[in-house]
């Protein structure tokens, strides 16, 4: 089982993208990523791609980067996926990264995070 590397992208000043491409059932987690440290504050999560029979996606969250927990979306719901979608995020912690916990051989997952820079660090 492989870790999928993350690609980074300064989207505009206020705005920063982290995508994972290729999440499977045998690459089921994406590399951590950070935003805490970079002023990002509201994260809106979108899923793309073939999700296979009994797919499942969890957001975790972590703030000593081993650790990790389903963290919650803005419905204070934990951040799961059954089906593609979009969800924003409610919890903050320092360190976040999908994990496929379902699907099958023909799932291939991309999972994009768009970071928006909160309102205090907007200048």
């Amino acid at each position: 089982m492989a870790t999928i590397a993350k690609a980074d992208q300064l989207y505009n000043q206020n705005h920063h993208i982290t995508t994972w491409t290729g999440l499977t059932t045998t690459n089921t987690d994406g590399g951590p990523t950070s935003y805490a440290s970079n002023g990002m504050g509201g994260v809106t999560v979108q899923i793309t791609g073939t999700i296979g029979v009994g797919f499942g996606l969890s957001i975790q969250g972590s703030n000593d980067g081993v650790t990790w927990y389903t963290i919650n979306d803005q419905a204070n719901s934990p951040a799961a996926f059954t089906a593609l979608g979009l969800k924003t995020i409610r919890d903050q912690p320092l360190y976040v990264r999908p994990l496929v916990t379902g699907g099958d051989g023909t799932t291939s997952i991309n999972a994009i995070m768009a970071f928006q820079k909160s309102a205090f660090s907007i200048g």
